[in-house]
């Protein structure tokens, strides 16, 4: 399709939003809206002749337009989402189907009166300006084409502010769920999470699907850590082996504040999970973790840039790659220490394993240090299972197939128990395990 008729096909649909009926915040919603899908339209869909997506095309979704999901009213079995729970209780979890609000799958109970856990609509009837002044604030549209087409789409969403000195000890859960029962649509999810000063939280967002049509997830997440707070976020994606996943965290850290990011990409036939966070106060710290598991002809991209700002602040990057079959891994670090960033220490560490000849990854370490007081370092191995730890195993005792997962399992492993969230962990490990004897019947 060409880029003219794709554009006006998606102008035609955000109309619906700006119609009396269907816009959620009025007037300065509607312009916000306008200016990013202009911006949209001047910028396009992103292509491989762009160095951030050199090596993950976006052809399928410039081809033809997806239209906006319209099934978020669907009935859903309980059951797909309490798989996925991660808590025992399932308390505080908040659900979204095709990016609209179901009060009937949420349960919002309980919570204290200084943590705020609602869908953005909501959030706007009670308190307009504190919307106004964090929406559309941290997460720049300017040089981002996918960012501005969510914002131009930006209908409904979650809003989490966590209040000053608040300690929360139970996990938020925001759960994406895609209905997969209509090909070529699109929602648009939209987060907001503001962590008070000297606040906790835990926060949650777990991606799934209904059905097995193809579809696109375009989602974007702002966070916002105060002096003193302390947030640690999961990404847990595990959307259908047709769809298309994009997921932005655009994070800003203020002094003395504390992120802690784990990434999990296991689903779809594309996912690129973007990392953006900004070191914006003195002394905070940032520790950003992933793994990513490919079979098939899966594509699994993560883009992480750090900016460091402020002197005296810390960032660490582990991500660990496991490709089979035909999957391709991406994993594009870049790390930006400013002039006044001085005594920062930053680190970058990017593993990946290949299960066949067909596997293959592509990685890009970057510094840019315009500082001379830091500590800055990174690196990227790529390679096979180790024939001495096979042949340790084998000589042992251990089937051939098993030797192989027992060390694969191991290589995941390392990322997974840095997660403190056990039933998360659980869900991880359980998905591996599942994978792994599906390795085994294949090659039975």
């Amino acid at each position: 399709m060409e880029t003219l008729e794709l554009q006006d096909t998606y102008q035609q649909d955000s109309q619906q939003l700006r119609s009396p009926c269907a816009t959620t915040g009025g007037a300065w919603l509607n312009e916000l809206r306008g200016r990013a899908l202009q911006r949209f339209a001047e910028l396009g869909i992103p292509t491989v002749k762009q160095e951030a997506w050199r090596f993950t095309n976006l052809r399928a979704l410039s081809r033809e337009p997806h239209r906006l999901a319209d099934t978020g009213n669907l009935e859903i079995d309980p059951a797909i989402l309490d798989r996925w729970a991660v808590d025992e209780a399932n308390n505080h979890r908040i659900v979204l189907v095709d990016g609209r609000f179901r009060q009937d799958l949420s349960n919002l109970d309980g919570l204290p009166d200084t943590v705020r856990f609602t869908h953005l609509a909501a959030e706007w009837a009670r308190d307009p300006k504190f919307v106004e002044s964090h929406l559309g604030r941290y997460a720049p549209f300017d040089g981002d084409a996918l960012t501005a087409l969510n914002t131009a789409f930006l209908q409904d969403g979650v809003v989490i502010r966590i209040g000053r000195d608040l300690r929360l000890t139970e996990p938020l859960h925001i759960l994406y769920l895609s209905s997969g029962q209509q090909a070529k649509r699109v929602s648009h999810p939209r987060t907001l999470i503001v962590a008070e000063s000297f606040s906790e939280s835990v926060v949650v967002e777990t991606y799934l699907a209904a059905g097995e049509a193809a579809y696109w997830t375009n989602a974007v997440t702002e966070l916002v850590v105060e002096p003193g707070a302390r947030v640690t976020h999961y990404l847990a994606e595990f959307e259908n082996e047709h769809a298309h996943h994009i997921h932005t965290l655009a994070a800003v850290l203020d002094r003395d504040s504390y992120l802690e990011s784990q990434n999990i990409l296991m689903g779809a036939a594309l996912a690129r999970n973007n990392v953006r966070v900004a070191m914006n106060g003195a002394g905070a710290e940032a520790h950003i973790n992933g793994l990513f598991l490919g079979h098939g002809n899966q594509h699994l991209d993560n883009d992480i840039v750090v900016d460091h700002r402020q002197p005296h602040c810390s960032s660490h990057q582990n991500f660990r790659g496991i490709l089979d079959d035909k999957s391709h891994g991406v994993f594009g670090g870049r790390i930006v220490v400013r002039e006044d960033a001085q005594k920062t220490d930053s680190s970058q560490s990017n593993r990946n394993l290949l299960l066949s000849d067909d596997a293959r990854v592509d990685t890009k370490p970057q510094l840019e240090i315009y500082a001379d007081d830091v500590k800055c370092a990174h690196g990227a191995t790529t390679g096979q299972l180790a024939e001495d730890a096979l042949f340790y195993l084998e000589s042992r005792g251990v089937e051939p197939r098993d030797a192989r997962d027992i060390l694969v399992y191991a290589f995941a492993h390392e990322i997974i128990e840095q997660m403190k969230l056990l039933p998360l962990r659980k869900q991880l490990e359980a998905v591996l395990l599942d994978r792994f004897s599906k390795i085994r019947q294949l090659g039975e």
